[in-house]
């Protein structure tokens, strides 16, 4: 289960890795795209990577994604898309987005709407959150 969030040209997500309601590991999500842009996933690991390579233009457009796969793109001049699994990337003009589990968007949601940063968000999120796990990767635009 994951959380991302973006707020002013920052990205953070948590770093744990789960397959139902085990944590079997660590990675960062947040990954620099060859145009300069971030990007990070929720869902399979194999969505996410085959997403990442065609958003690179490594690859030809996924077909067979998991209808939980969800993103954000944040791209180099602080343009914030969010991505489904239908692999439209719809701009999102709000200050602040996030996706993951339902539950971790919820708490996120919350502290973004006190005021936290991404990542305060995030770190918030897997303090007080079982959706969420590990470490905070940060990752800004700039």
């Amino acid at each position: 289960m994951t959380i991302i969030v973006v707020r002013d040209g920052v990205m953070a997500a948590d770093r744990g890795m789960t397959k139902g309601e085990v944590v079997y590991g660590y990675r960062d999500k947040i990954i620099r795209l060859v145009d300069g842009s971030l990007y990070a996933g929720a869902g399979r690991n194999q969505d996410v990577l085959a997403v990442q390579a065609w958003l690179d233009g490594a690859s030809e457009k996924p077909t067979q994604l998991d209808k939980s796969f969800r993103g954000i793109v944040l791209q180099a001049d602080g343009a914030v898309y969010e991505i489904e699994a239908e692999l439209v990337l719809e701009y999102y003009d709000q200050p602040y987005c996030y996706v993951g589990s339902e539950h971790a968007e919820c708490f996120a949601h919350g502290a973004l709407a006190m005021g936290a940063t991404a990542e305060q968000a995030v770190r918030l999120t897997v303090d007080h959150c079982v959706y969420a796990n590990g470490d905070v990767q940060v990752e800004s635009i700039l």
